[in-house]
């Protein structure tokens, strides 16, 4: 329950939003400034997020310390996984091993694997083919059968990835229909254990009942927050945008995604201002 004089609340999607992983330098200063001086006025900041923790700290690894974003929760995998400033479990939901076993098996079996996701840095959103690209969530990793990025591990099969319940299982398809196309038969098929969002030509498959807007409640509740507000800029930011109070989108969003927003902005620093003061 929100109590007087309590603080605001932003939720920040991260690939897009605050995090550009296509430029020289990934982040904006002014980004970068206006979060601590947001977090400086009593308020509080967090990420909300398709991936999982270390991909989200190795990232900040690369910035210096003086402008390093901190973030007082971390809504990670969709909404599956929350933690708090000190790391701290807050919320987790898993999905059944052989749920990504059999969601693995039918999307990526016998398809060819996209080689470069260096097109997907550059915000090249597929490549017209049908290539599927998998990466599977465990523990606090991201797996894939690919040359990783930074924040992933290779395997090269199933078998190495650890656990009987897993974090989650992402695709990238080669086109944003063949996406959607996928989330709709799983969210049709499976949705009872598992549910899919997409993000372009990627979907994120999280346990049922999770999506960022439904931690976005949560954290609410946690926190006691007055108002809560959100910034994204893709489609599996809609549930976050429509649970908070205030819901910020970026420029370069799809129309849906800015449609649904209250504002749209050209920057996350003009949110973080905004709300600071007070408008």
């Amino acid at each position: 329950m929100a109590h007087e004089n309590a603080p605001i609340l932003l939720a920040c999607d991260f690939d897009g939003t605050i995090w550009f992983t296509a430029n020289p330098q990934p982040w904006l200063d002014e980004d970068a400034r206006a979060a601590t001086s947001f977090r400086r006025a009593g308020n509080l900041l967090g990420v909300c997020t398709g991936r999982t923790l270390d991909g989200i700290r190795v990232p900040l690894a690369m910035m210096p310390d003086d402008v390093r974003f901190r973030f007082d929760f971390m809504i990670l995998l969709n909404g599956s996984r929350i933690l708090g400033a000190d790391g701290q479990t807050l919320f987790e939901r898993l999905l059944p091993r052989q749920t990504v076993l059999d969601l693995h098996e039918r999307f990526c079996c016998g398809r060819t694997y996209v080689n470069d996701l260096r097109n997907v840095a550059a915000g090249e959103w597929g490549n017209q083919t049908d290539e599927v690209h998998c990466i599977i969530q465990a523990n606090d990793t991201a797996y894939t059968f690919e040359k990783p990025f930074s924040t992933q591990t290779h395997v090269d099969s199933m078998d190495q990835i650890p656990g009987d319940m897993l974090r989650g299982i992402s695709f990238l398809f080669g086109t944003v229909e063949a996406a959607q196309d996928a989330a709709a038969w799983i969210n049709g098929n499976v949705g009872d254990v598992a549910c899919a969002y997409v993000n372009r030509s990627y979907i994120d498959v999280v346990p049922a009942g999770c999506s960022k807007g439904r931690a976005l409640e949560v954290v609410r509740e946690l926190f006691g927050a007055g108002t809560v507000a959100a910034i994204g800029d893709s489609y599996n930011d809609l549930p976050m945008l429509d649970a908070a109070d205030v819901s910020f989108a970026l420029a370069h969003a799809p129309e849906d995604v800015r449609g649904a927003a209250d504002h749209v902005v050209e920057k996350t620093a003009y949110a973080l201002e905004a709300l600071t003061q007070g408008e």
